[in-house]
Formats: C-alpha cells, structure tokens, sequence
C-alpha cells in the first residue's frame, strides 16, 4: 500500500457538509488518533499496514508532514530492530536513509536489519555526528556482527586520527570484547592504541563477577600474547583523564578487582610508579578511591618484595 497524495477524499471519508458529516456533529464525536500515535502503535506491534495508513493520513496534510512522520517512522523502527518495517520505509519515497547515524543503528542490531540498510545504499563505513564512531565500533562486542560488517565491506582503517581524542578500534574490543574477536580485527589490520592494555585493566577491575572471567582472558592474552608493557604510561604528555600504568587503572575504581592486580603483579607490575603529571602512583590512587580490596593486595606484594 503506498501513501496517499491526491487531493480527493480517500474513499469511505465523508465530505464536510454532506448529510452524514452534519448528523455526526449532533452526536458525540469520537476523535481520531494522530498519525504519531498511529506509528507509535504501528512500530511497537510491527504492524506495517497500520504504519501505512499513518503515512496516507499525513500525505493528505501535506508533504511536509508527510516528510516529518516518514522520518520518524525510520528513525523509530530502526532503533527497535524491526528490519521489516525499515524494508518498507525505506521503499518509500523521499526516505532519508542518510539521517541514519551509526548510534541508532546500532540500538537494536540484527544481521537482518544490516542486510536491509546496507543493500539499500547505506554506508557502512559512515562515521557518526562529530567525531562520532562507525558502525564496526559500535557491535565489536558481538563476533557475528562484526564478521558480517568485514565481509561488508566494513574498514579497521581512518578510524582515528589522534587516539587521544578518538579511541582506537582495538582500545573498545580490549574493553567490551572478547580474545577472538581482537585477533580477528588485530589480524585485517586494526592498529594497537597507546592505552589497550589500560583499558582492558580499567574493564576488568570495574567488571562483574559474572563477566570478570572474559575481562581477564584478555588483560591475560594482551599481556602474555602480545606482550604488552605492564609499566607503559598512558600518554607520553599530560593529559587530563590519563591515569598512568594500567595498574593504576586497576586502583582507581572504587570495587577494583583483586586478581586483575594481584595479576599485573605477578607479571612484573610496580605500584610507585606514577602517572603523567607525577602526582598519584598505584597506592595514592587505591587509598583516595578507598579501593581496600586493592589496596590489601597492594600492601601483599609490597610485604613480599
């Protein structure tokens, strides 16, 4: 069914004036819900005949509402994932497939909802509003959709310019993903970033129990695999949000993990080292946090050493 444009009225709508039209103002009128309210339920229940049918009653109203709604049609069903839907808006015409940013595509994804985009002339590789960030850095969480934006056409490469204002691809799987996941991307070309082993530390001292597991295989395989420096400085500058050695990321989260530390250690980590503007070293950071959980293991190799 496509949207309305004429300018006669729709068949089984009364004209203003007729018979039935002036009865019907002598009894209770019953109003009408607004083609928001129409696309509101339309896109909750994935109906697309009752998306239409708000697209047709705005047509009739103009090409402007119609323009408007249609935009928040898109922008509404690709949040919630509806790959259906988001196959009809975007056959419509005037869709504004280019107001899709990475961030609200990547609300609800789905290779579904990808497939659908991608095979209409989105691009993969768009960047975000600002500095915004690509759609690849968006899933690099998920291994399937990160395969299937690879084998898309999706680049590992020009996703930073400077790592201290953008983060690099590698800094956000060390932090949300998983070990395969970052030798896959490490191996298309996906460059390390100053702070990868900081922030897979910062990750898995903030982490769950339930999830600690996944954070710690990679601080383990950044570190015994690649063999990151567990002393590397976060900046070579001073740079405010820069907290030092990843050890110091570790003690700087109020619930930090004991086996994240006790690990760093373990591999040659010193505590007195500190950070970049030579204030807070490993202990400072544990004891102003009042992070006792690492601060115990702290005073530990400290007896020991």
């Amino acid at each position: 069914m496509q949207p309305y444009h004429g300018s006669e009225v729709p068949p089984g709508v009364e004209c203003a004036g007729s018979p039935s039209s002036q009865s019907s103002t002598n009894s209770t009128q019953v109003e009408m819900p607004s083609s928001r309210a129409i696309i509101a339920d339309g896109c909750g229940t994935e109906d697309i005949a009752e998306v239409s049918r708000a697209l047709l009653a705005a047509s009739s109203s103009g090409l402007q509402k119609y323009q408007q709604l249609l935009y928040l049609s898109l922008t509404r069903a690709v949040y919630r994932g509806q790959a259906d839907v988001v196959r009809y808006l975007i056959e419509q015409k005037g869709a504004p497939l280019d107001s899709l940013f990475p961030l609200k595509v990547a609300s609800s994804p789905s290779i579904e909802l990808f497939q659908v985009l991608v095979d209409n002339g989105w691009d993969i590789n768009r960047s975000g509003a600002g500095r915004g960030k690509r759609l690849l850095q968006l899933v690099c969480h998920d291994e399937s959709l990160v395969r299937w934006c690879l084998d898309h056409g999706a680049s590992v490469d020009g996703l930073h310019v400077d790592p201290y204002i953008s983060p690099p691809l590698l800094e956000t799987v060390a932090s949300n993903g998983t070990v395969p996941i970052f030798t896959l991307l490490h191996s298309r070309g996906a460059q390390l970033g100053p702070r990868t082993l900081h922030c897979a530390v910062a990750s898995a001292s903030s982490s769950s129990l339930e999830c600690l597991p996944t954070r710690m295989a990679m601080v383990e395989y950044l570190v015994d695999n690649l063999g990151l420096d567990v002393n590397a400085l976060d900046t070579d500058g001073q740079l405010p949000n820069h907290w030092g050695t990843p050890l110091c990321y570790a003690a700087k989260y109020q619930r930090g993990s004991k086996e994240v530390v006790r690990f760093l250690l373990s591999r040659g980590a010193d505590p007195s080292i500190k950070d970049c503007w030579g204030i807070h070293d490993a202990f400072s950071f544990a004891e102003f946090t009042k992070n006792f959980t690492v601060l115990e293991a702290l005073r530990e190799w400290r007896v020991q050493n």
